[in-house]
């Protein structure tokens, strides 16, 4: 269960709504979570706590590229909970060089 919360962190940062039924892993877990794997959402996990937040890695970088940034707004009440600070998740194109540009409401 532990393993399960820590994806979530990211994964509702990068956030939980599961658009669109993409493809489910045999373990039941979806395979991507908006618009990302989720080895690209535990890159970029450090980079998205509220306290103690680390620059993203290339890694990270790379994920966000062909992230839904409006799926991770609609999910932001869900990734307050594991810890996730929304505003810095819609940083981290700024910070990667990426001109891509999303703001939640």
């Amino acid at each position: 269960m532990e393993a399960y919360k820590k994806v979530l962190v990211v994964g509702l940062v990068l956030t939980i709504a599961i658009v669109g039924l993409e493809p489910i892993l045999a373990d039941g877990f979806s395979s991507t979570f908006c618009g990302m794997t989720i080895e690209e959402l535990q890159e970029c996990e450090s980079a998205v706590k509220k306290e103690n937040a680390a620059l993203p890695t290339e890694k990270c970088c790379s994920g966000i590229k062909d992230a839904d940034f409006k799926c991770l707004c609609d999910n932001e009440g869900m990734a307050a909970l594991y810890g996730v600070d929304i505003g810095k998740a819609m940083e981290l194109p700024g910070k990667c060089g990426i001109k891509k540009k999303y703001k939640c409401n």
